[in-house]
């Protein structure tokens, strides 16, 4: 059984992403890890900038077990106030490649709701839920509707 320990506290079977990233922060040798909002989420926590430390007190969502779906998708923003989703990386063997999307397409919308509103934050909290979306995605000149499922990819 894989665990992650810190300091006293054990959280079993974490996700996990490691970085690829060849340049920006994530590309840093000196970076070990990113514990990401995932971990975080499972503390209150405290910066206690007087002593340089940080307190954590696991909080209510402690032992709920780390299972959340996952689309596959790796989105950016680009443009004047950030309007257009740009699909910039998919995932070997998720449910976005199996639906068919490729790197470049443009979303444009999520069961209706415009994409950019969403925001890219929004989006990766709704594709976490292993529901059915319906994507307008826009292909060169194409439009296109993809359904999309995300799953747990482990």
């Amino acid at each position: 059984m894989a665990l992650l320990q810190i300091g006293k506290f054990k959280i079993t079977s974490p996700l996990t992403m490691f970085s690829e990233d060849k340049a920006g922060a994530m590309a840093n040798h000196e970076l070990i890890a990113n514990i990401g909002q995932q971990i975080a989420g499972k503390f209150k926590v405290f910066l206690d900038y007087s002593h340089n430390r940080i307190i954590l007190e696991p909080n209510s969502t402690f032992a709920n077990p780390m299972e959340r779906a996952s689309s596959g998708l790796v989105l950016t923003t680009e443009g004047k106030d950030h309007a257009t989703v740009r699909v910039t990386d998919i995932l070997e063997n998720s449910p976005a490649s199996e639906a068919g999307l490729q790197k470049d397409d443009i979303l444009l919308s999520v069961d209706g709701k415009a994409a950019f509103e969403l925001k890219v934050t929004g989006l990766a909290e709704m594709f976490e839920r292993p529901a059915t979306y319906k994507l307008t995605i826009r292909r060169g000149e194409q439009t296109l509707q993809v359904p999309l499922t995300p799953r747990k990819l482990i």
